[in-house]
């Protein structure tokens, strides 16, 4: 059986590993001109990266922001047409809040770096042979092109780091110690925001084996279950 432990260790280490010797150059081609990815190119990088690679990659959507985008997803992993459920599934989600893009730049040069470099390095295409890989670059499509390129700061009002609705997304989800009431959908999805509700139905839909969610602003490891103790939020269920 795949250790949890020996997962936990491949998943890190290969994103923050990069000190560790190769024996061939890694393919860094898609970063020689950065630049920050909006939806439509997010989008049109997405078709590309699947029909390019349609033996490795698969985009998906699993719903729409307030303003209608997509809530793109990119699968990847070997035999990426047939169901693996021998290998641990792992699913990142990023861009959570709008004006936080680092974490969506990373998911997005992530997927076109397993991509590029399946195939020649021996890590990346034992990983991608084993492992079934979700990068979600952004569930706040909306507030991420609400925001003001340049800036640190989040605009007034909190503008491009809440959805188009206003609501800090973070703090939209059902509050985790009312176990007896996991399974009440009006509990679950009751008011939430369209982009919360999908990514609620995505994570009920599918067994994943671990998930990652990246935000920006300060170095922090996050687990379950901690809260806030500092500040209080306006928001229902939520207990401080």
């Amino acid at each position: 059986m795949f250790s949890l432990h020996k997962f936990l260790f491949v998943i890190f280490t290969f994103l923050i590993g990069q000190c560790v010797p190769r024996s061939i150059e890694d393919d860094e081609s898609f970063i020689q001109n950065p630049k920050y990815t909006k939806y439509d190119d997010l989008v049109t990088l997405f078709e590309k990266l699947e029909s390019s690679y349609p033996d490795l990659a698969k985009a998906y959507s699993i719903g729409k922001s307030v303003e209608g985008r997509k809530l793109l997803v990119i699968q990847i992993g070997e035999g990426i047409k047939q169901v693996h459920p021998e290998r641990p599934s792992f699913k990142y989600v990023a861009n959570m809040h709008g004006d936080e893009s680092v974490g969506r730049e990373l998911m997005v040069y992530l997927a076109q770096y397993l991509l590029l470099n399946y195939g020649k390095d021996d890590r990346v295409t034992k990983l991608v042979n084993t492992t079934d890989i979700h990068l979600m670059p952004s569930l706040n499509p909306d507030g991420y092109e609400a925001s003001k390129e340049g800036s640190c700061e989040s605009l007034n009002e909190y503008e491009g780091r809440n959805n188009a609705n206003k609501k800090d997304l973070n703090r939209d989800f059902p509050d985790q110690f009312d176990r007896n009431k996991a399974n009440d959908d009006e509990y679950l999805f009751g008011g939430r925001q369209p982009e919360t509700a999908a990514l609620i139905r995505w994570v009920l839909s599918k067994q994943f084996t671990l998930s990652g969610n990246l935000h920006g602003g300060a170095i922090v490891a996050s687990y379950p279950y901690d809260d806030s103790r500092l500040v209080i939020y306006p928001i229902p269920r939520i207990r401080l």
